[in-house]
């Protein structure tokens, strides 16, 4: 168990290093949306699993509309 959570824990830096830089933006966070899915089926509808339904539903926007002009690493067709 310690083995899966230390794993889990680099799994979602990395994921998060690569939304942070704009890489791979759409992959990346429908990823982390399942990934968040699946932390909100085992933890419930408590003040965590709250907090999680509107982390989820924020991957959810990312996943569905990608970049914008506030992304690192950006296409030049997002620039306005």
């Amino acid at each position: 168990a310690e083995t899966f959570v230390i794993v889990n824990g680099i799994f979602e830096i990395f994921m998060a290093s690569l939304l942070a830089f704009g890489m791979y933006t759409r992959p990346v966070a429908g990823l982390l949306f399942l990934h968040m899915f699946a932390i909100i089926a085992d933890v419930g509808l408590s003040p965590i699993g709250i907090r999680d339904i509107g982390l989820m539903f924020a991957l959810l926007s990312v996943t569905l509309f990608g970049q914008d002009e506030y992304s690192l690493k950006r296409d030049v067709a997002v620039v306005k």
